[in-house]
This record gives structure tokens, sequence and C-alpha cells, in this order.
């Protein structure tokens, strides 16, 4: 197996546990994952946004969209060159 291949596969990996381990702390932890957030968290969240980002105050909704898509096109895209180099290229 080649680096870029190799590299292609932790990518997909990691990116997929991100998606699957989340929702499993959720669950474990839901009484406090539907605690709304105080003011100290916002304010994180904030702060976070706009170093990240360089602006505040985007919708959320809009952000969580294009965060998606940009997740599942990653997605697609390393499965595609992990199936590409899996057929050798």
């Amino acid at each position: 197996m080649s680096f870029r291949e190799k590299s292609a596969w932790i990518s997909f990996t990691c990116l997929l546990l991100q998606i699957v381990l989340h929702p499993i702390v959720v669950v474990q932890a839901s009484k406090d994952a539907r605690t709304p957030k105080d003011e100290g968290e916002r304010l994180i969240e904030l702060r976070a946004a706009r170093v990240g980002f360089h602006a505040h105050g985007q919708s959320v909704t809009l952000l969580a969209s294009v965060g998606f898509a940009v997740l599942i096109a990653r997605l697609m895209q390393l499965g595609t060159e992990v199936t590409i180099y899996g057929r050798g290229g």
C-alpha cells in the first residue's frame, strides 16, 4: 500500500470515527447534551468562531449545512481515493 493510499485511509477513518463517536457521546451524556448552553459556553463558541472564520454572527443553520456538505464531499473524496488505490490505480 502506497503512502498516499495509507494517508487516504487514515483521513477517511478518522473523519468517520468523529461522525460515529459524537452521537455515542451524546447518548451517554444525554441529560448534559440537552442542557441549554450557559453564557460562558456561548462566549467560548463566539470567540472560537471569530478566530476560526474571521467573522461572527453567522447563521447556525447555514454553517451547519455547509459544514455537512463539506464533510460528505470529503468522505466521498477519501472513499473514492481508497477505492481507486484498491483497484491498482
